[in-house]
C-alpha cells in the first residue's frame, strides 16, 4: 500500500504542472531542483525495484523466525503467572487470609506461587507434547 502511494505521489510530481509553466518555455527550461530530484527517483526506484521485491518475498516467506511468546513458553507462564498471583495477594490487601503481613509481601508470596505453578504446568505440557504417544 505504502509503494503505491508513493509511485503516485512521485508520478504527481513528476508531470509537469501548467500553472508553473511559462509562455513558450520548454520542459529544459522548467526544470526545477525538485524536478529533477524527482525524475532521478522515479529511475532509481525503477531499476531498483525488483531487487526490493526479492528481498522482501525472502524475507516473509522464511518460516524459522517465531515470536518471543513461541520461543520461551515457560518463561511466558511464569511471568503471567507471577503477575497474576501478585495481583491476588495484593488486591485483598493486610485484611485477607495473610493478616500478619503487608499487601506486597501477600502479593510477592502468592505472585511466585503462581509463577512456579505456571512455569511447572507449561514444562509438564511441553514434555509430554515432545514425548508423549502423539509426538512425531
Amino acid at each position: 500500500m505504502i509503494r503505491i502511494l508513493s509511485w503516485m505521489v512521485l508520478a504527481m510530481l513528476a508531470v509537469t504542472s501548467p500553472a508553473f509553466a511559462t509562455d513558450g518555455a520548454s520542459d529544459v527550461e522548467r526544470a526545477t531542483p525538485i524536478r529533477t530530484s524527482v525524475r532521478v527517483e522515479v529511475a532509481r526506484l525503477t531499476t531498483a525495484e525488483s531487487g526490493v521485491a526479492s528481498s522482501i518475498a525472502s524475507l516473509q516467506q522464511s518460516p524459522g523466525r517465531r515470536n518471543w511468546v513461541q520461543r520461551h513458553p515457560v518463561w511466558t507462564a511464569a511471568m503471567v503467572g507471577f503477575g497474576s498471583g501478585f495481583l491476588i495477594g495484593y488486591l485483598p490487601g493486610d485484611d485477607a487470609v495473610f493478616d500478619d503481613f503487608t499487601a506486597g509481601f501477600n502479593g510477592t508470596v502468592v505472585g511466585g506461587i503462581g509463577a512456579g505453578a505456571g512455569a511447572s504446568i507449561v514444562a509438564i505440557i511441553q514434555s509430554a507434547r515432545r514425548h508423549g504417544p502423539w509426538s512425531k
